[in-house]
């Protein structure tokens, strides 16, 4: 029965092992980037994430980028004399390229950034481009790591901060002789992530200081609500997340005057808009362009003038030509408060030209646009949407952000993933509860036929012992009055032996049994297949057997115990 016993549970796992097999594949969870829970930036206060960097690990905090495909880094030359005291920790720590062991020199090449060359916000600056490992996270927050990755570390103040690149795009150096997959991309190639595809809001630091949100593979639902617009991506990819935004509006205001398309990019921080809609802007909120910085900078009467009026700014955005989405939504309004436009510029983005190191100033994040390559929404728009972008299905969506403090995962999955192409849990719980109910009824079947044979075998060995030792002695007669008797034959058929007496003095007569044949006087011997054959009383001696009762041995057999465990299990007690 053990042996049964051990051949149903190897089915059984056989089973349950070969129903997982078929069912739906498993995927990688989505991973959420912890934020540094710092606020950075000299144009505005920024949730920044931490990075490490090299080997041993170095922690720097960069910013999000849209439309980058590397890791930038801040290196020490970023910070010179003239700079605070300050100025590494202001720039989110810096890298020092020599004391990572795992360091490969590349050389210098030229920042390339095509999104925002149109923008002007920087100059050709050099880079010092490398490989490198890093990790996503704080040293010990167990984040995903990633080897031989291009790492460009930059000294320019044009980006004060170092930035992760997030697109698909690979990044290419004009004498390398391959390209170098962006991390997002290298995280998918290692079934890191289930896709490849990101989600990103910038925070709110107005909010409570409400932090960033940045999710790879996925998105984090909790921060969704049900108005959610999804767009094609657009043909250019180096401004693929384009929108049209078909109205601004704040009150009675109405601050656009024709729809415009505008590309979402969270490597800049401001919102570039036609002129025309700029001046509507300056005549609703009493705004003046500063000569000097070219940017709207705010006194701090006028500040707190905008802070008790507290005005909102919706954006009301839709798809561009070809590119709405089926079973979309067409429109989606996402609405701004006025806390989200008031902003804090600290040096070196204002005051550098004049080396004021202590240079502060509020301003409003509106920049004239020259044409409709420059229509931006920045970092800015995106502390109230949040941005979803599946790049396996070229398409991403926009949506007004909840801050609701918890976060909820969902894995957005790869192209050609089906789940329909594996058994749901159900059925494989249904076919497992079936085959076992099948083979626990072939058990007990199997046991019950062993137990009559094992009951019929001990009674056979029962009777055959019984008989064995049953003791009857026939009379001894001679061979003429008992026809049914014969001697065997030893000698020529022609003599005969006659039998003997027994002689022995110690012989004992034995006392035949009373014959249950009617009329018979003679026993027949039990042991039929027998026959007396001549006894020399000289060498034979006939023992008395003992008094007691001879009782048949009975065979050993397994104990049968029998527990239930789901449906029935058999065991044998050794």
């Amino acid at each position: 029965m053990a042996a049964v016993c051990r051949l149903f549970r190897i089915f059984v796992v056989s089973a349950l092992f070969a129903l997982n097999c078929c069912s739906a594949e498993s995927i990688p969870a989505p991973i959420s980037v912890a934020p540094s829970q710092y606020w950075d930036g000299d144009d505005g206060s920024w949730s920044s994430f931490a990075i490490q960097v090299g080997s041993p690990p170095q922690d720097v905090r960069v910013l999000i980028s849209s439309s980058g495909s590397a890791l930038w880094v801040v290196l020490p030359a970023g910070c010179i004399d003239t700079d605070p005291s300050d100025c590494p920790n202001n720039r989110g720590f810096t890298f020092y390229q020599n004391n990572s062991s795992t360091w490969i020199d590349k050389g210098l090449f030229t920042l390339l950034l095509a999104a925002e060359e149109p923008l002007g916000v920087y100059e050709d600056e050099n880079s010092d481009v490398g490989i490198d490992n890093i990790t996503l996270g704080w040293q010990g927050s167990q984040g995903p790591s990633l080897s031989q990755q291009l790492v460009a570390g930059i000294a320019t103040k044009d980006f004060y901060l170092g930035l992760l690149g997030l697109t698909n795009r690979p990044y290419n150096v004009s004498s390398f002789n391959n390209e170098f997959s962006s991390p997002l991309v290298a995280l998918r190639n290692n079934s890191q992530i289930p896709s490849l595809s990101w989600s990103y809001t910038a925070g709110a630091s107005y909010r409570e200081n409400t932090y960033g949100s940045l999710v790879l593979g996925g998105y984090d639902a909790n921060l969704l609500t049900s108005d959610v617009l999804s767009v094609g991506t657009s043909a250019d990819d180096t401004r693929d997340l384009v929108v049209n935004i078909l109205s601004i509006t704040s009150d009675e205001h109405s601050l656009l005057p024709s729809a415009v398309p505008a590309y979402i990019d969270s490597t800049v921080s401001h919102i570039w808009l036609p002129i025309e809609a700029c001046q509507l802007f300056e005549q609703a909120f009493h705004l003046e362009m500063d000569n000097l910085t070219q940017l709207y900078l705010v006194n701090d009467s006028l500040h707190n003038s905008l802070l008790s009026q507290n005005a909102s700014i919706s954006f009301e955005l839709g798809p561009i030509a070809g590119t709405a989405q089926n079973g979309s939504q067409s429109t989606v309004n996402i609405t701004l408060p006025y806390a989200s436009f008031d902003l804090k510029a600290t040096y070196p983005f204002i005051g550098e030209d004049t080396a004021n190191l202590s240079a502060s100033s509020w301003y409003f994040p509106l920049r004239q646009a020259a044409n409709s390559t420059q229509y931006t929404l920045g970092r800015t728009f995106l502390q109230e949407a949040y941005l979803t972008v599946d790049y396996e299905r070229a398409n991403f969506s926009i949506s007004p952000v909840v801050f609701s403090g918890t976060s909820d995962l969902v894995a957005i999955l790869p192209v050609g993933y089906s789940p329909a192409k594996g058994l749901s849990a159900g059925a494989i719980a249904g076919i497992v509860v079936g085959i076992a109910a099948i083979l626990s009824i072939a058990a007990i079947t199997t046991w019950f036929f062993i137990q009559k044979r094992r009951r019929a075998a001990n009674a056979k060995t029962t009777a055959d012992a019984a008989t064995a030792l049953t003791v009857s002695s026939p009379p001894i007669t001679d061979a003429k009055d008992s026809p049914q008797m014969g001697f065997k034959s030893e000698l020529p058929a022609n003599n005969t032996v006659q039998p003997k007496e027994l002689e022995s003095p110690e012989a004992r007569t034995l006392s035949p049994t009373p014959s249950e044949l009617a009329g018979s006087p003679k026993q027949p011997s039990e042991l039929g297949s027998e026959r007396i054959t001549s006894w020399d009383s000289r060498t034979a001696t006939i023992h008395e057997l003992p008094a007691e009762n001879i009782r048949a041995a009975e065979l050993p057999s397994s104990r049968l115990s029998v527990q239930g465990l789901g449906l029935v299990q058999v065991r044998s007690d050794k």
